[in-house]
């Protein structure tokens, strides 16, 4: 690097560092850094020039533009009555991105549909994505099928009646029960465990969290790879029988 530029030696530097403060910002607010995608066209100024890395990160809080995607994008819910919260987690310690969020989903309809809405955030590009269910004992006991996350096939992190395909990009996914698990004895006991996706090579880490009174109160789904599912009336595919 040269010692009095940001460019590499020998680079001219771009003409978009001499722009004014104001008119660099107003360009930032053409981008966006939400982990919806990880081929942005503006990557490449993100990455190699510290100046440009900056203006989008003070233009555009991580924070502020995860939580326009969800409002935007996603529109996980109009009803203002039982909005869903959404939480971004601590940012990459060198880049600002948001890497875990954690989306609040209140218990009011049923699994399926609460599920089934959940779709559209697998595929961001996310360390973890939790999925935390609120409400009370009420609210559980109507709601889930056996008051808990226990349940029968096909598994409720994808609904194979839906006749969807499935986007993989998370990580992991965790969906806990919030009133359960943050009680006294509610991590008592915990089970891991490898599945295959029927049909495909793939695999996952299978993670089940039980109360003293063997609820379960956590699943998790840990994924080595990206991945997508084409669901189809020939080929389905569960996740965890």
């Amino acid at each position: 690097m040269d010692a009095n530029s940001r460019c590499p030696a020998g680079a001219e530097e771009s003409q978009l560092l001499h722009l004014p403060t104001e008119l660099r910002l107003q360009i930032c607010s053409y981008m966006t850094i939400a982990p919806a995608k990880i081929d942005w066209e503006w990557k490449g100024a993100f990455f190699t020039c510290r100046k440009l890395q900056q203006d989008m990160l003070n233009k555009l809080s991580p924070a502020s533009e995860v939580k326009k995607f969800f409002q935007t994008e996603v529109m996980l819910s109009l009803d203002i009555e039982r909005a869903f919260g959404v939480t971004p987690g601590l940012p990459h310690p060198f880049f600002g991105w948001v890497r875990s969020v954690t989306v609040h989903f209140p218990l009011y309809r049923e699994w399926f549909d609460v599920m089934y809405q959940s779709y559209p955030l697998y595929s961001l590009y996310l360390d973890e994505l939790q999925i935390l269910l609120t409400g009370g004992p009420g609210q559980r006991k109507r709601f889930l099928p056996w008051g808990d996350l226990k349940s029968t096939a096909p598994t409720y992190l994808m609904d194979e009646s839906k006749n969807r395909k499935l986007v993989m990009n998370c990580k992991k996914i965790t969906v806990t029960l919030d009133d359960l698990i943050t009680v006294d004895g509610g991590r008592d006991k915990e089970t891991s465990f490898g599945v295959t996706i029927p049909g495909t090579d793939l695999t996952y880490l299978f993670t089940i969290v039980q109360d003293r009174n063997e609820e379960q109160v956590q699943r998790s789904y840990t994924f080595k790879n990206r991945f997508k599912l084409p669901i189809g009336e020939k080929e389905k595919s569960s996740l965890v029988e």
